[in-house]
């Protein structure tokens, strides 16, 4: 994907996030989010601005032509930061740590008439949208039908039933997450679609595999060291824009992981090498043949001629 704008904003709130109340799943159907959209003035003024302001681009692809509200869809944001420990302990649950800060997502045409992904970040604590970031992604089918299925697709995948689910964004560990309810009111995770999906190995998970809430966190608590409140609060005081602490990996779960890595790459090697001899030896034994093939018809032509110089 090429990135064509990302502005620069402060991410604190990622370290000390304001906690939205949750105590259920909730079950919000995509008509009526789509309405809320067109009948928000201030995202679509927003949204116009946005696109009228990429007018004057050098480049066709770093115009935005159109946008479609209707095929729009929601990711939460969640506050799963760099003391998932102490976060963990205080929230209970995952719902807790939802934050008021969400991501709508929305399709949109370029000035080449290719897909592009508008993303809004919401905040309803200051009842405003950023446009955040805008990626080309035109080789991808962008709509909330095909991002509804592909949800679908990989909880059918896991054997669990969903009435709803929720796709949860962590800033932190730039990764996505399936959360919803079985049958059974059973809370599962499953992570996902990560840029940076070495955290699901690190703490041991699987990318698309389905993991009960309490065994998602403390798996991910397991691999992770929290900093301490004096380190957040002496890093805050910096005002760093636009970054976060980096995560701190515990040691253990880092030679796993390097051992896991390795073990990987070895296999690879090993794979690649009996493929390059596979190639080889196509070549050689049919090289071998024709070679043989040419000394013996030598041999023979060469007692023809010297029978052919005794007769005469």
């Amino acid at each position: 994907m090429k990135k064509i704008f990302i502005p620069i904003f402060v991410m604190m709130v990622l370290v000390f996030p304001t906690v939205a109340s949750a105590n259920s799943i909730p079950k919000v159907s995509h008509d009526s989010f789509v309405s809320a959209l067109l009948d928000d003035e201030k995202l679509i003024s927003t949204l116009d601005k946005y696109v009228e302001s990429t007018k004057d681009s050098a480049e066709p692809e770093d115009v935005v032509k159109s946008y479609d509200l209707n095929e729009a869809w929601l990711e939460n944001m969640i506050s799963l930061g760099v003391q998932p420990n102490k976060q963990w302990k205080e929230s209970k649950t995952i719902e807790n740590l939802m934050t008021e800060d969400n991501f709508i997502n929305i399709p949109a045409k370029n000035g080449n008439d290719e897909n592009i992904l508008l993303i809004l970040k919401e905040n309803y604590k200051n009842d405003n949208y950023d446009i955040q970031q805008a990626f080309d992604t035109s080789s991808e089918n962008i709509s909330k039908d095909a991002k509804y299925s592909e949800m679908n697709r990989i909880i059918e995948k896991s054997d669990l039933k969903a009435d709803n689910f929720i796709i949860l964004y962590s800033f932190v560990y730039d990764m996505e997450l399936l959360y919803f309810k079985d049958s059974s009111d059973q809370k599962y995770v499953i992570p996902y679609n990560g840029n940076r999906l070495e955290y699901v190995d690190i703490i041991g998970l699987k990318e698309g595999k389905a993991y009960k809430e309490n065994t998602f966190m403390e798996s991910l608590c397991n691999a992770i060291e929290d900093y301490s409140d004096e380190e957040v609060e002496e890093y805050n005081k910096k005002e760093l824009i636009g970054s976060s602490l980096p995560v701190k990996i515990k040691k253990q779960a880092q030679e796993k992981y390097k051992k896991k890595v390795d073990a990987a790459n070895e296999k690879a090697y090993k794979a690649m090498n009996t493929k390059d001899s596979n190639i080889n030896m196509k070549f050689i034994l049919p090289a071998s043949v024709i070679l043989i093939i040419f000394i013996v018809l030598i041999i023979v032509i060469y007692a023809l001629k010297k029978k052919h110089e005794k007769t005469s």
